[in-house]
């Protein structure tokens, strides 16, 4: 059908023209000011880092509420230790910034409007969330592989922060020890944000969780429902392990929790333990016959092992991975990119993919396109192991270079075919 008159209009209609105005340039004292202001940025920057420049033009209620909120994120974050001892010892630090901010707080909350004191809170909890994407203090302690940790390293960073900032605002330290009711009101295993209470409501588990991750031995199970599950699926067995309860683990599973049954975030029980750079619990559950070929919703067990294992570049442990693998773990998968062969070109480990090349069955297409992206920049790892693992490829049919897998159809088994090489070599 052809375009009417009034079509043809519109599509030879000319776009119209934006004008854009330029820029007001800055007078002089408005330069003057602006360069006053980048200064005090630098010297705030430098003298306390982020946390200076984002408290630089703060009025002084806006202070008060980021310290308030970082008294609290320090409290929570003291509650994810899993020794009880530490927690402690870590809310008595929490109470010296808790107990100092909170009369000044209280005079913001009677004198601010409740509208703008929450837009101050949600303000508060943005520069905390943005300070969290710069480098942990030089000078803070904590276990690389332990993210709470570095939560907790986080939060202390902050802590001290604002009680430099409380002191040059003249409000004074707060005298005493902390109260016996706040140690033990916030002493409570919190994991993901959760005690034992709110991990398990609705359940009966929470007088059984109440003696997990605290002290006094481990809890007497005589009457627990192991099967029930609390938030995000959250068992008993994971409540333990959370807190690096022994006692409590070994009692549970020595009660008859079945560790075939999904947990937390429907993983068994033994992809949790993969995850833990202390292998003992992975060894109380392979002692028991869990499947090291277990998969969960994310992952399989060797995979989550080798995952947590390489989280520091600078400092791997494969103390889980390795006895996966001697209890019989599997590097492939039916999906590729879940096979340990993916995790080890992911890290240019090639010399593990010829150390274990009799094992391999899967695509080879596969592998050979996970190998050859890193051949136009030059191969990271070893590249000897690199250049051999290319050959032996190209030996079982691969040619190369790798075309997008995406313009490649399948077979029956649902591996790539290369046209130009034929059917996809077999395996």
């Amino acid at each position: 059908m052809a375009a009417g008159p009034l079509a043809a209009q519109e599509t030879n209609r000319a776009a119209p023209s934006i004008r854009i105005a330029p820029p007001k340039p800055l007078s002089e004292k408005e330069r003057r000011e602006l360069d006053a202001h980048e200064r005090r940025m630098e010297a705030a920057m430098k003298e306390r880092g982020m946390f200076g420049m984002m408290t630089l033009d703060m009025d002084r209620d806006q202070r008060i509420v980021l310290c308030d909120q970082v008294a609290q994120f320090q409290v929570k974050m003291a509650a994810t230790a899993a020794n009880g001892s530490t927690r402690t010892e870590r809310l008595r630090n929490a109470w010296k910034l808790t107990s100092r901010v909170s009369p000044a707080m209280r005079d913001v909350r009677d004198s601010m409007p409740p509208l703008k004191l929450k837009g101050y809170e949600k303000e508060a909890m943005q520069a905390i969330g943005m300070m969290s994407m710069a480098p942990v203090r030089a000078d803070a302690q904590f276990d690389k592989a332990d993210p709470a940790d570095l939560m907790q390293a986080f939060a202390g960073g902050l802590a001290a922060d604002c009680q430099a900032l409380l002191d040059e605002m003249g409000i004074p330290e707060a005298s005493g020890e902390a109260p016996p009711e706040f140690l033990e009101r916030e002493s409570r295993f919190r994991w993901r944000d959760m005690d034992y209470e709110q991990a398990f409501e609705g359940t009966d588990l929470a007088p059984f969780a109440a003696r997990i991750c605290a002290a006094g031995g481990p809890p007497d199970l005589n009457g627990a429902d192991l099967s029930q599950r609390g938030k995000h699926g959250v068992s008993l067995l994971d409540w333990a392990l959370a807190c690096k309860d022994k006692g409590a683990y070994t009692a549970i599973l020595d009660a008859g929790f079945d560790i075939s049954v999904p947990g937390q975030f429907e993983d068994p029980a033994i992809v949790r333990a993969a995850e833990e750079s202390d292998t003992w619990f992975l060894s109380q559950l392979l002692d028991r016959g869990a499947d090291p070929n277990t998969s969960g919703r994310r992952q399989t067990a060797v995979e989550a092992a080798w995952n947590a294992g390489t989280t520091d570049w600078d400092n791997w442990n494969l103390a889980g991975y390795e006895m996966l693998r001697a209890a019989g773990a599997s590097l492939n998968h039916a999906e590729f990119n879940k096979s340990m062969w993916r995790r080890f070109t992911t890290h240019a480990k090639w010399d593990l993919i010829l150390e274990n090349w009799e094992e391999f069955d899967g695509d080879f297409v596969s592998l050979a396109a996970a190998a050859d992206s890193f051949r136009s920049g030059g191969a990271r790892g070893d590249k000897a192991a690199h250049a051999m693992l290319i050959a032996k490829l190209e030996a079982e049919g691969v040619c190369f270079p790798i075309k997008p897998l995406m313009e490649y159809k399948r077979d029956e088994r649902g591996y790539f075919i290369q046209d130009n090489c034929g059917a996809a070599p077999a395996n």
